[in-house]
């Protein structure tokens, strides 16, 4: 969602020609997810940026608040995005390994098929078939490695709840009808908006590797395409049909937002009646770790350790025990352990490795730091921690 209202602020600034805002806005929207690369472009250019000054402020506000974590990417990894892949091994790429007309092509018709699904099975099955039929008519694999995340596979739709893949058919359909109609009544400004977010949409799915929760990457294009929706609907008389209009589009986010699997709003998980310390878990129910979380933060919280490194080289999701940790004890610090080319703080009192039982790298590589206790599956590094059982 930041990502959306920055992309918004950058649009509104450029249709107001006001560049110096213009130039903070996009480099606000980079630094706050990198998808900014490929939206932004089209959108400005539909927005009418083509004049030198606004194109060298914007170069200007990009570097203002980026170049320090560019700088600091260059050093680590050699490139000022980073690594290309998740964990910096290759192997969890982002990036489509062949980018072209036929990754172009299949993840535009797979990222437009996740956003149809409805609650009817037949439909979404109709939607696969659809979806299969243009893979087999251009010969291409619906499944194909190069442009699908490892372990992926392409399925039906389905209508989740869930904000990973909650879907925006609807919304689709009207933006879709919107474009459609701004090219047949030549209202310029609108067809080269709709143009300037179907580029956007064109590089995301030329660029990134498809996969099934793709879809909330999606979320800013559908923020900016809001304008072309209203105006569809401001042309529709009697009004009252824009009104109904609205009613509708507001009634498809109510199971999203109410009864959602995650963080839902009613019955007897509703976030009125569950504890904090337990929702961090409601998106991680399939590892079956929390009590490995909740003990190793029961032993550093009595330590009193104030600074702890955490290795996720195999288990990223520190969130948790960051924040547990934090309320126990708020002056503690945190650092990524086994960083390669990344010297660690000094004298940390603890390394957490989720995940890492086992393994006789971590076990040599943190030993300096403390004999290693084993939680689960989890590793607690720290002084005179081997011996006492986990759970």
């Amino acid at each position: 969602m930041p990502l959306s209202l920055w992309i918004v602020c950058a649009v509104y600034f450029a249709l107001r020609r006001d560049a110096v805002w213009l130039g903070l806005a996009a480099g606000l929207a980079i630094a706050t997810k990198a998808t900014a690369f490929l939206f932004l472009p089209p959108l400005l250019l539909a927005a009418g940026v083509r004049r030198r000054r606004e194109i060298a402020w914007i170069a200007g506000g990009v570097l203002l608040l980026n170049a320090p974590q560019f700088a600091r990417n260059i050093r680590l990894s050699g490139s000022a995005l980073g690594y290309d892949s998740a964990q910096g091994d290759g192997r969890f790429r982002w990036r489509n390994e062949h980018p072209g007309w036929r990754s172009l092509a299949s993840n535009a018709v797979r990222n437009i098929s996740e956003q149809l699904g409805s609650r009817s099975a037949a439909w979404n099955q109709a939607v696969y078939g659809a979806a299969l039929g243009v893979h087999r008519a251009l010969w291409l694999d619906p499944d194909d490695p190069a442009a699908t995340w490892p372990g992926a596979h392409f399925d039906p739709p389905r209508n989740a709840n869930h904000e990973a893949n909650a879907n925006n058919r609807w919304h689709l359909a009207l933006f879709a009808a919107a474009a459609v109609w701004a090219a047949v009544r030549r209202e310029r400004r609108m067809a080269a908006w709709a143009a300037g977010l179907a580029g956007g949409f064109l590089l995301f799915c030329l660029y990134l590797k498809w996969q099934p929760f793709l879809g909330r990457l999606e979320l800013p294009l559908f923020v900016a395409a809001v304008p072309l929706g209203a105006w569809l609907a401001d042309r529709w008389r009697p009004a009252c049909f824009a009104a109904a209009l609205a009613l509708f589009l507001l009634s498809g986010a109510r199971l999203p937002l109410v009864d959602n699997w995650t963080r839902p709003l009613t019955g007897p998980r509703s976030l009125w009646h569950s504890r904090r310390d337990d929702d961090y878990f409601r998106d991680m129910g399939q590892w079956h770790n929390q009590a490995s979380y909740m003990e190793a933060v029961d032993r550093l919280a009595g330590a009193h350790c104030l600074l702890v490194g955490i290795d996720i080289s195999e288990n990223q999701l520190e969130y948790p025990f960051q924040a547990l940790l934090r309320e126990r004890t708020p002056a503690v610090r945190f650092f990524h352990a086994g960083v390669s080319g990344a010297p660690p703080p000094a004298a940390p009192c603890a390394v957490l490795c989720p995940d890492c039982i086992g393994s006789q790298e971590k076990i040599g590589l943190y030993r300096r730091v403390g004999a290693p206790a084993e939680i689960g599956r989890f590793l607690l590094f720290q002084p005179g921690g081997e011996g006492r059982a986990g759970r």
